[in-house]
């Protein structure tokens, strides 16, 4: 202060929460995680030339679940983060 006094202070807290943020932020978030995971077994089994099908099917059977189950946590952060980004309910 301009009298040699301290002060403190804090901003108010963000209240947040919005329910149809959420839900976009949910579907958007496994969306992009799942095209990303499955698009580059396309890619990378895409190089492997006629036996390309066959790639594709043994890569989705290894690594399907795996992508399952990230697509699921990029649907947590997503709508986490829309829905504080959207605002009091």
């Amino acid at each position: 202060m301009e009298d040699g006094e301290f002060s403190l202070q804090a901003k108010g807290r963000v209240n947040g929460g919005g329910p149809i943020g959420a839900a976009i932020g949910v579907f958007l978030g496994k969306a992009a995680v799942s095209v990303v995971g499955h698009g580059s077994l396309l890619l990378i089994s895409g190089l492997t030339g006629p036996a390309a099908p066959y790639t594709f099917f043994a890569l989705e059977a290894c690594l399907g679940h795996q992508i399952e189950i990230a697509s699921m946590a990029g649907a947590v952060a997503g709508g986490i983060a829309l829905g504080v980004a959207t605002g009091p309910v």
